[in-house]
């Protein structure tokens, strides 16, 4: 789970879970790749896959870039991330005052979430890959 502030750089990567309710370390990753950007991709017992962003379309056909050697990502106190790679996406909810984390799911989606103060329940207000 990547927190607001916190620094998420090359060498670093978020790892999904087993299952629900299992939290022994899971078969998805969202990491910057050899090719200095960010992907999900399955790394299972038996193969690895590439699954987003569009494994159809060019790096530069998805709006992103290569170019970038010091591969970093933030997520900002309003919910806005970018990264060095040109990536950039917005909590749904944007606003300073709301608790967030960006999490791969076992099932290999990458979320952001907010926390409702009321509900005191974490809603998803973006997603790497539409349900």
């Amino acid at each position: 789970t990547l927190l607001p502030q916190q620094l998420f750089t090359r060498s670093k990567r978020l790892i999904s879970r087993l299952g629900n309710g299992n939290y022994a370390a899971g078969y998805f990753i969202f990491c910057f790749d050899n090719d200095n950007v960010l992907k999900l991709m399955y790394d299972g017992p038996d193969s690895s896959s590439l699954y987003w962003s569009d494994v159809d379309n060019t790096i530069f056909g998805n709006g992103r870039t290569s170019y970038n050697s010091n591969r970093v990502t933030s997520l900002d106190d309003v919910g806005r991330f970018s990264s060095s790679d040109q990536l950039e996406f917005s909590a749904s909810d944007l606003g300073l005052g709301i608790k967030r984390r960006l999490t791969i799911d076992y099932d290999g989606n990458l979320r952001l979430y907010s926390l409702n103060y009321v509900t005191s329940l974490w809603k998803i207000t973006w997603e790497a890959v539409l349900q």
